[in-house]
């Protein structure tokens, strides 16, 4: 029988991740969660409520996060290494938010990644017109109030002057780049190949959305290349080009159970608890 990790990254809502943690865990599924810095209280309380089950682990090294900054990177990895350093070598590794719900039974999780026991789930397409988050200096990544309109509008104009000037950043050479989604679902190879050989942190100072492009690239220029399946499982709906997707509702939710995806984000905590205490499904 498989052995599956499924690691967290929350930053809020303790009913909300118990929630999704008890939905997750059993004999064969150990759940890592990272709980944002700024959270001690979170922290705390998932420590003390999980602290003699040995198949969910809250991690210490933690980091305070910033949305598009490279904290977001710090974050996954120092999850994954504590997947890497467990005494279990698991075959299968998960990477969701705290608002991701599970769609699918545990069996299912089990009996579909023993059949693709060789592959890597992961969105990605080619970088295009996104190239300028990794090539060009972004200076405000990670600025807490790097959502603002202003921040946005600085960025934006010094883009346009490096653009002018002919400035480019001369890192990841010789590296085909790419973007996609943060959440994704590899083999323990593979996160054994991130640990042991993963890109420098260095070489994403500076870029914009950093968690869209660094597992993605480091996978899609290794030997893994030929085993990624351009899928990350996720039902999500994006709306107006917002920087979030929408939360869903409950008939999104009756949608999302009928296809192939095994996780839906995002989820609010309200809607989480309705449907736990209805068990509507």
């Amino acid at each position: 029988m498989i052995k599956i990790a499924v690691m967290i990254q929350a930053h809020k809502n303790f009913k909300q991740l118990q929630a999704l943690i008890d939905s997750l865990v059993d004999e064969n599924i150990y759940v890592f969660i990272h709980i944002d810095e700024k959270n001690d209280i979170l922290y705390k309380e998932l420590k003390k409520y999980y602290n003699k089950d040995e198949r969910i682990v809250v991690i210490d090294n933690r980091v305070s996060v910033n949305w598009s900054g490279l904290s977001q990177i710090r974050a996954t990895l120092n999850i994954m290494k504590e997947v890497y350093d467990h005494k279990i070598d698991f075959d299968r590794i998960l990477l969701i938010s705290g608002e991701d719900y599970l769609l699918k039974t545990k069996k299912y999780l089990i009996d579909f990644f023993t059949k693709y026991k060789e592959y890597e789930f992961i969105e990605y397409e080619p970088i295009d017109r996104y190239k300028w988050r990794i090539k060009h200096y972004n200076f405000f990544t990670e600025n807490k109030f790097n959502r603002s309109f202003f921040i946005r509008f600085m960025q934006k104009i010094l883009r346009i002057i490096q653009n002018m000037l002919f400035i480019s950043r001369n890192n990841l050479k010789n590296k085909e780049l790419y973007k996609g989604s943060q959440w994704f679902n590899i083999t323990g190879e593979a996160l054994k190949y991130i640990i042991e050989n993963g890109i420098l942190l260095d070489e994403f100072k500076h870029t914009a959305c950093s968690d869209e492009h660094y597992f993605q690239i480091i996978l899609l220029n290794s030997k893994f290349k030929d085993k990624v399946i351009n899928n990350n499982l996720r039902y999500i709906i994006w709306e107006d080009n917002k920087n979030s997707p929408k939360y869903l509702k409950y008939e999104d939710l009756l949608h999302a159970k009928k296809t192939d995806n095994i996780f839906a984000r995002k989820v609010s905590e309200d809607l989480v608890l309705k449907l736990k205490k209805g068990n509507k499904f």
